[in-house]
């Protein structure tokens, strides 16, 4: 019985390191918002930002409008944005300087949330 206890315990702890690698993984890419629901009176900075560019390190926070250029439409990026480390916590959260986020992740969703904030991104096709 021991022996299949230390194998179990082996396979558990070569498992999950790579569940939070996954994680990681599925939450690197472009964002952009389209539904964002915020208390009224609160100010939470993540709400200024409508887009994003997440990579294993950072997210940098950016925001556009869409214009029509040539017949077509475009995203057309502000000058303003900001970069912010992140890190990825169990329990489905997230630290964006130093505010602790429920993060849901789907194949191409994403939806952050706290007590005063809700927005939901989409994937961008690159």
């Amino acid at each position: 019985m021991p022996k299949t206890l230390f194998f179990l315990l082996i396979l558990v702890i070569s498992i999950l390191p790579g569940c939070s690698k996954n994680n990681k993984d599925l939450v690197v890419g472009n964002w952009a918002s389209d539904v964002a629901s915020q208390r009224e009176g609160i100010d939470e900075e993540i709400s200024h930002y409508n887009y994003l560019e997440v990579t294993k390190s950072y997210i940098k926070f950016k925001s556009y409008y869409i214009a029509t250029q040539d017949n077509k439409t475009v995203k057309q990026f502000n000058e303003t944005n900001k970069s912010s480390n992140y890190e990825l916590k169990p329990g489905n959260k997230i630290m964006i300087d130093d505010k602790v986020y429920e993060i849901k992740l789907r194949k191409n969703e994403m939806t952050i949330k706290n007590e005063n904030v809700e927005i939901h991104y989409n994937r961008e096709k690159n």
